[in-house]
C-alpha cells in the first residue's frame, strides 16, 4: 500500500506541472560518496558504521531555478560480527532508497552554481542475522520499508556545456529512529 501511495504521489506531480514550465533539457546524474549510517537513539549501536555509497539520478527543470530528479540510492550494507564461547553471530543490513528531490539551484558564477534542496523517499531496510558453531547454524532475515526525508546542499561546476561536476553534503532520516549524514561526488549530464 505504501509504494502504490509513493508511486501515485509521484506520477501526480509530474502530470501536474503545466508542459510549458519544464525550460531545458532533462538530464542524468551519477554520484559515489561515503556516509554514516546508524541508529539516532543508539539502541543498536553495534550497526552504525560509514560506507560507500551511491545514487543515480534523473531530473528536469522546471524553470531557471527550480529543479525536480527522481533517484535510485544504495545506501550500502553495514556488518557486524562477534564471537563467544564457539559462536560466531554475523548480523549484516542493507539500505536502498527510491527518492524524489526538489532542487532549487543559485545564480551561477564563473561556472558555479550553488543549489540546496529537499528529497522524500520511500527506504527498504533489509536485515540478516546468523548464529553459527562448528556444528549448527541457524539463520533469519526480515524486510522493512519506511518513508524518509532529507535535506542536501551542494555546488555544480559547470566543465563543459553539457557535463559538469556536483558536490554535495546530505542528512537524511531513513526511519523514525535511523539516518544517514555523507558526502557525495558524481557527473551530470545535460540532453
Amino acid at each position: 500500500m505504501k509504494k502504490t501511495t509513493l508511486f501515485v504521489a509521484l506520477a501526480a506531480t509530474s502530470i501536474a506541472l503545466p508542459s510549458q514550465a519544464f525550460e531545458g533539457n532533462p538530464y542524468v546524474q551519477a554520484d559515489i560518496g561515503y556516509s554514516y549510517l546508524g541508529f539516532i537513539d543508539n539502541s543498536d549501536a553495534d550497526l552504525n558504521g560509514s560506507v560507500a555509497d551511491f545514487r543515480l539520478s534523473i531530473g528536469q527543470r522546471i524553470n531557471n531555478k527550480f529543479r525536480v530528479a527522481l533517484d535510485y540510492t544504495h545506501f550500502g550494507k553495514l556488518k557486524e560480527s562477534e564471537s563467544i564461547s564457539g559462536y560466531t553471530g554475523k548480523l549484516r543490513l542493507k539500505v536502498k532508497s527510491l527518492g524524489i528531490t526538489g532542487l532549487y539551484d543559485f545564480k551561477a558564477k564563473n561556472n558555479l552554481t550553488p543549489y540546496v534542496g529537499l528529497r522524500m523517499s520511500y527506504n527498504k531496510f533489509d536485515l540478516n542475522a546468523s548464529v553459527s558453531s562448528s556444528y549448527q547454524y541457524y539463520s533469519g532475515q526480515d524486510s522493512e520499508s519506511r518513508v524518509g526525508f532529507g535535506v542536501l546542499a551542494g555546488i555544480k561546476y559547470d566543465l563543459t556545456k553539457n557535463v559538469s561536476l556536483n558536490l554535495n553534503v546530505e542528512a537524511n532520516r531513513l526511519a523514525a529512529n535511523f539516518a544517514q549524514y555523507g558526502i557525495k561526488a558524481g557527473l551530470r549530464y545535460d540532453f
